[in-house]
């Protein structure tokens, strides 16, 4: 709950600038804790678009020297895997950027 006043229906009460202030406080924590979290999967979608880079590198150099084994299948589906995990990693930051909007 943001604030009492709202509990007793006296929204306009003279008390209302004090909770103002905890509002103020409540968002900006809100606010850092969001931006903590987009921090974190920011971090998360490098590390993972980097491990996707080097699968598609290395799926690529197989491919190149013929070879068709399952590992070079797994190898690229581990690609597609880490780039599908940073566009949602991309997407978690995006919807955490706006809750600090």
């Amino acid at each position: 709950k943001e604030s009492g006043a709202a509990e007793d229906g006296q929204e306009g009460s003279p008390g209302g600038e004090e909770d103002d202030g905890d509002s103020d406080s409540s968002l900006i924590e809100k606010a850092g804790k969001a931006a903590e979290e987009a921090s974190r999967y920011a971090k998360t979608a490098a590390e993972f678009a980097h491990q996707a880079a080097e699968a598609a590198e290395a799926a690529r150099r197989d491919r190149e020297r013929g070879s068709r084994d399952s590992l070079t299948k797994s190898t690229a589906h581990s690609a597609i895997v880490y780039t599908l995990t940073v566009v949602k990693a991309v997407r978690a930051v995006g919807y955490a950027t706006l809750d600090v909007a």
